[in-house]
């Protein structure tokens, strides 16, 4: 248990660094660190933003993206992620998704404009995505 918290004191050594070094599973990881780590939780607003932007210098090895939530009514920047893949923001949503802290949630807004790449396909997905974390929201895509 020590041993996993030592580890991830490096900013550099992820959740699935440690899990490797000390043989245990994924949840065991992230039970310790939320046993014993403890972050302010983040506040979700009622009209979330996200967005992405290119990090030229990212410690994250997949990804030259972040990407950004912002509170649209308050005008504030609510968490900045190292990556942007929808893989990864679905990890990171279901950390929250038992807090009750996600139905605050009413407004999805994400740019899925088609130069990024985003096609009907890839829009569907992340819409579903969206849908199946935010349940008391309305996805909004912008195109």
């Amino acid at each position: 248990m020590m041993k996993v918290m030592e580890l991830l004191k490096d900013p550099h050594i992820t959740f699935e660094d440690a899990r490797i070094l000390c043989k245990i599973s994924p949840s065991s990881v992230i039970q310790v660190f939320d046993r014993h780590c403890h972050l302010p939780s983040i506040t979700f607003p009622e009209a979330l933003c996200i967005d992405e932007i290119y990090t030229r210098n990212s410690d994250f090895k997949d990804s030259k993206y972040s990407c950004i939530f912002y509170d649209f009514y308050r005008h504030r920047l609510v968490d900045v992620l190292p990556a942007r893949t929808k893989n990864y923001l679905h990890h990171y949503f279901q950390a929250y998704q038992n807090t009750g802290c996600l139905y605050s949630v009413k407004y999805v807004v994400m740019d899925m404009h088609s130069s990024y790449g985003a096609s009907h396909c890839s829009r569907t997905r992340y819409l579903f995505l969206i849908y199946s974390l935010f349940q008391s929201a309305i996805p909004y895509a912008v195109s």
